[in-house]
């Protein structure tokens, strides 16, 4: 596919001042000992992202549709539960966080648009989201559903394998940041809000009222066709009422602070657009989501870590993963088109072949593939492995090519 051309990136760097990333951290989340990493084996796509009618190479079930997860059992965090909230607190604790969520709008590559949520976690413009949310993005808009203030955002960021990203708005100052707190206050049977764009239909953020069901959550996600696997861990379990719209939204424990982001959904979930429904939804703790924010705001990225608006791209289009997660003994990532004047056409590249290998990194299916580019810059040089449709085992040297966000 095509892309339009893309602005140039923010500059990557930290704010003015330590912004989120320094202040209002009781827990010292971001500092110190840090918990060891949680890693995404497999595929990203939106869980509870919805796509907008009209979007071109997607069909809903890829990108905004319920996939089904299958969760470990629960971890029971030991320890006394928050009393339960009255509806006139759960009203008032409302009113003092919907202005702290905001609707993403994504205009997607071939032109369709994409609908999510974010989390405003600094007064000069850091929005925290999904990266599944930006995905294929050449275009981002941020409304401010309280008062209805529509602004454009740059990309600064993303990790394809942690699900988070972090956007931009320009020459802003005096937002109303959330107030971050730590998952690791909650225990099971706290009540939480669940907060964001329910339905991608804009305006003031939909609240559901909810409770922690479990935490340190694993789950394995696919799509209804069974493709694009993927296993989280780490996670919180919510019983909540989380719906197509809400990724990249916030979950609000009962002192007002945002304790994780919304990323996944069960497809036992009613899909009615009520506030209060009950279903089985899933979020990443905010300390996670915050340390890769960190990171890429610093410019300092890493592993899985993208700095920037783009992405390195081969030029290819493969078959979703339907043999099982990275790693899992896949037989390459097998192609299903090449785009024409792209580093993979140049390089001899056909469909019916499967690239194995990237720099040495073994590539069991297309998702690895994804994943491992994320690592490379446009312009890049890579040598790819392939199995041609005789057998035969080649290879060559390539200049990756520029696209939108993976």
């Amino acid at each position: 596919m095509t892309n339009p051309p893309w602005p140039p990136p923010y500059p990557p760097g930290p704010p003015e001042d330590a912004g989120p990333f320094a202040a209002d951290d009781p827990a010292g989340i971001l500092g110190g000992q840090a918990r060891p990493r949680r890693r995404v084996v497999g595929s990203i796509l939106a869980i509870a992202c919805l796509l907008l009618p009209g979007v071109v190479g997607y069909a809903l079930g890829e990108r905004g549709g319920d996939r089904a997860p299958t969760a470990a059992a629960p971890t029971v965090a030991e320890g006394p539960r928050t009393p339960a909230a009255s509806t006139s607190e759960l009203d008032a604790l409302a009113d003092r966080v919907d202005d702290v969520v905001v609707n993403v709008t994504t205009t997607v590559d071939g032109g369709g648009q994409a609908a999510g949520s974010g989390i405003v976690i600094s007064s000069d413009g850091l929005i925290l989201t999904n990266n599944h949310v930006i995905s294929g993005s050449t275009a981002l808009r941020i409304e401010f559903g309280t008062t209805g203030t529509v602004r454009t955002a740059r990309l600064l960021g993303y990790s394809l394998v942690d699900d988070v990203a972090v956007l931009q708005i320009p020459n802003v100052s005096g937002l109303r940041a959330a107030s971050l707190g730590s998952s690791a206050s909650l225990r099971v049977g706290d009540t939480v809000l669940a907060i964001g764009n329910r339905g991608g239909r804009g305006g003031a953020p939909k609240i559901a009222v909810g409770t922690v069901a479990a935490l340190q959550q694993e789950i394995t996600a696919s799509d209804p066709d069974g493709g694009n696997v993927q296993r989280l861990d780490g996670l919180i379990q919510l019983a909540a009422g989380i719906q197509s719209g809400d990724s990249g939204g916030a979950v609000v424990a009962t002192d007002g602070r945002v304790v994780g982001m919304n990323v996944a959904a069960s497809v036992t979930n009613s899909f009615g657009g009520g506030t209060r429904g009950v279903g089985e939804g899933y979020a990443i703790p905010i300390e996670d989501a915050l340390r890769i924010a960190q990171k890429i705001v610093s410019g300092e990225g890493g592993p899985d870590i993208r700095v920037g608006a783009t992405r390195a791209v081969l030029g290819v289009q493969v078959q979703s993963s339907l043999g099982g997660l990275s790693g899992s003994g896949g037989t390459g990532a097998r192609i299903v088109g090449v785009d024409p004047g792209s580093a993979a056409a140049a390089a001899g590249l056909v469909a019916g072949d499967a690239i194995t290998g990237l720099d040495g990194r073994t590539i069991g299916n297309g998702r690895d593939l994804v994943e491992a580019l994320v690592n490379y810059g446009p312009g890049d040089t890579a040598r790819i492995t392939w199995r041609d449709a005789s057998g035969r085992t080649r290879s060559a040297s390539v200049r990756l090519g520029e696209g939108p966000p993976a």
